[in-house]
C-alpha cells in the first residue's frame, strides 16, 4: 500500500488511545486482515522494497520517534522521516502485499 500522490509506503498504524481503529479500518475497510511486511530503510540490510523515492525513506504512519520529520504520536496516518529500519504494508511490485477484510 503506497500513496499515490507521493509514492511514499504505508506502515502499520500503532495502538493509541485516541487511535481505536486498527489499520484497515483507518484506510475505509472493514478490518485488518493479513497485513504484508517488507523490510523498509536506509539501513544496511534494508532496502526501499521498490518504492521510487531516492535516498528519502519516508513512510506513512502514525507514531516515530527520532524522525526528521513529523517526530512523535499521530490519530492518523502522517508522512514521517527519514526511517532507518522498519517495516512497510507492501512492495511496490505487489511482491508482498497486505489484504484488508471487506466484509
Amino acid at each position: 500500500m503506497r500513496n499515490t500522490a507521493d509514492q511514499f509506503p504505508l506502515t502499520q498504524l500503532h495502538e493509541l488511545d485516541t487511535q481505536p481503529l486498527d489499520t484497515c479500518q483507518a484506510l475505509g475497510f472493514v478490518a485488518d486482515g493479513a497485513l504484508g511486511v517488507c523490510e523498509y530503510g536506509s539501513n544496511v540490510g534494508y532496502s526501499k522494497c521498490g518504492f521510487p523515492i531516492g535516498d528519502a525513506h519516508m513512510v506513512y504512519g502514525n507514531m516515530c520517534a527520532g524522525c526528521a520529520e513529523h517526530d512523535g504520536n499521530y490519530d492518523t496516518y502522517v508522512r514521517q522521516g527519514p526511517i532507518h529500519r522498519g517495516p512497510v504494508l507492501s512492495s511496490f511490485d505487489g511482491t508482498t502485499k497486505t489484504t484488508c477484510r471487506v466484509r
